[in-house]
């Protein structure tokens, strides 16, 4: 007997793209046996949307609408409980799933019985749904035991998969999302994952992941360093049980994101003509790992009206 197939959307004020989710999902060529809507208590029009899916399709559609905003990890997990499917995948408001998203990743799981994770190739879109380009393109992620090129984002444009088909006893057992991270919570739920389970990968693209002005990775650069730093230091001891090679791959490739995202924040605050917290930013880049940058340096301690010379002149020259 095939197990259940479950599929969690998740919505918060998401409603210009809402629909277009849920249809994604309706549409699939292998048709799921539930879809639980669980929106964050939107304000939006989003819940009365939710609601009239869940009328026109009763039993099937389940909107899940809590009484006031948890947030986003907290949404998911009260999801993932009501799940009753063996299989699960889940969806955000703003993305959407190709038609053979379902049927494609079940048939990869089928063919790999060692495994218990399934993900595939993603298109990035834009607000408008057009694409911009292919997460893995022209390269084929890990897959197997992949715990340390997870932890350190070894993957195509250092960003891990998702939108995985992944047996939910497997998602419960590694407790579900971490409710005390405002932040990379699928990231998160993924390092727990790999360190137990095996994956497989399709790699035909089934996912469009929609890049827009409310994507984290708008968020300015403090905030994107405090919450890897947070998941370096959940995870650190693990570091332990890999071997040495692993372990300095893991240790170089974090370090080369705080002294990115370092730099990234001493850039923003120059913006917001702060030297002092620039100052002390770069300086947190150089600790991490060493990097000369003149442009940078210049803005910090040179005037602006000196600094705007000297750019003009570069480039005049150059």
């Amino acid at each position: 007997m095939n197990p259940k197939i479950s599929v969690v959307i998740t919505s918060y004020n998401q409603k210009q793209f809402l629909a277009e989710a849920i249809e994604s999902v309706i549409a699939q060529t292998l048709r799921p046996d539930e879809i639980l809507i669980a929106d964050d208590r939107s304000t939006d029009g989003s819940i009365e949307l939710i609601e009239s899916y869940a009328a026109c399709h009763p039993g099937w559609i389940k909107p899940l609408i809590q009484s006031r905003n948890v947030g986003v990890a907290k949404n998911r997990n009260h999801a993932l409980s009501m799940v009753e499917g063996e299989l699960v995948t889940l969806l955000d408001g703003d993305d959407r799933f190709l038609p053979r998203k379902l049927e494609r990743e079940y048939a990869t799981y089928r063919a790999h019985p060692d495994a218990q994770v399934v993900h595939s190739n993603i298109y990035y879109v834009d607000e408008a749904g057009q694409r911009i380009c292919l997460w893995a393109d022209g390269e084929t992620p890990p897959h197997g035991n992949v715990f340390p090129q997870v932890l350190a984002r070894k993957y195509p444009r250092g960003k891990t998969f998702r939108n995985e088909l992944v047996e939910t006893r497997c998602v419960r057992e590694v407790g579900g999302y971490d409710e005390t991270l405002p932040r990379y919570g699928d990231w998160d739920l993924i390092i727990r994952l790999t360190h137990r389970f095996r994956t497989a990968y399709c790699p035909e693209p089934l996912t469009q992941y929609r890049r827009h002005g409310e994507s984290l990775s708008h968020a300015p650069g403090p905030v994107h360093l405090d919450a890897v730093q947070r998941i370096y230091e959940k995870y650190r001891p693990l570091l332990a049980d890999l071997s040495e090679r692993d372990r300095k791959d893991v240790e170089s490739s974090f370090r080369y994101t705080f002294a990115r995202l370092a730099w990234r924040s001493a850039m923003e605050a120059m913006d917001s003509r702060n030297r002092r917290l620039a100052f002390a930013y770069w300086a947190k880049a150089f600790g991490y790992r060493p990097i000369w940058s003149p442009a940078l340096f210049g803005r910090i301690l040179l005037p602006g009206w000196a600094f705007r010379g000297l750019r003009s002149a570069y480039r005049k020259w150059a």
